[in-house]
């Protein structure tokens, strides 16, 4: 006999893994989490994002910790690997990353709730952090 936990699990968005190259990869893949009854959370923190500066064209590197409570999908972790990799080239402010990482991740799952927060490291002795939050 199984249990709900024991179903396999299907990526029922499976758009950009597999595609050749981070630039190219602009979404997230997602998959069904209705029968995992006892799932509360999901926390993702990476300390390996860059970004660019818009002002400077510098490099921005920073921790960005995603924690969002889903309903019925979750995202993908490669496939949100592949998404922030898409910031690596591209010119954005702390504040404006935070926005667009909580946004992707809240049209991509429709959770509860979504909180980004982007670390920025210091540069000229000035730390950052940005919080994005839906609920």
């Amino acid at each position: 006999m199984t249990t709900p936990s024991d179903e396999p699990t299907t990526i029922l968005n499976q758009n950009y893994l597999g595609t050749t190259g981070s630039t190219e990869f602009d979404g997230l893949d997602t998959f069904d989490v209705e029968h995992l009854t006892m799932l509360n959370a999901v926390t993702f923190e990476t300390d390996e994002f860059t970004s660019v500066c818009p002002v400077t064209g510098q490099p921005d590197y920073a921790t960005v910790i995603i924690n969002y409570r889903p309903i019925a999908f979750a995202v993908e972790s490669k496939s949100l690997k592949l998404f922030l990799m898409t910031f690596r080239n591209k010119g954005h402010f702390a504040e404006a990353l935070a926005d667009i990482i909580c946004r992707t991740i809240h049209d991509a799952v429709l959770p509860e709730y979504v909180k980004v927060t982007i670390k920025q490291k210091p540069r000229g002795g000035v730390a950052l952090d940005a919080v994005a939050e839906w609920y």
